[in-house]
């Protein structure tokens, strides 16, 4: 990768997406035992793809990691019973992740 392809703040974005899946995948195999190859595969293009100088990259991590905030808080919101747990702290954490790394990546490129 050529450093002058990097946005001077994609470091912050991309540790905080790689972060966030971390936390993701860490909950939902906790919860489910398992985890959905769809989400991997994105997770791996999602973390290469915030590291590019290119804007409609940015943009689709960006909308990408929203989504996935909204999903996770979707699912814990909808379940039924909150219950204070790792699993819950983690989607918790993966959900401040996703969000904050989206705002680490609308920064302008200088």
């Amino acid at each position: 990768m050529q450093t002058k392809a990097l946005n001077p703040y994609s470091p912050y974005g991309l540790y905080l997406t790689a972060t966030a899946w971390i936390f993701f995948f860490i909950a939902f195999i906790i919860e489910a035992g398992q985890i959905s190859i769809f989400h991997l595969t994105m997770a791996l293009f999602m973390t290469f793809a915030s590291a590019y100088h290119k804007t409609w990259l940015r943009v689709l991590v960006i909308i990408y990691n929203l989504l996935m905030a909204g999903f996770i808080f979707h699912g814990l919101i909808y379940s039924g019973n909150i219950v204070i747990s790792l699993t819950t702290a983690l989607k918790a954490g993966s959900i401040l992740l996703f969000t904050v790394s989206a705002l680490f990546l609308l920064q302008k490129n200088n």
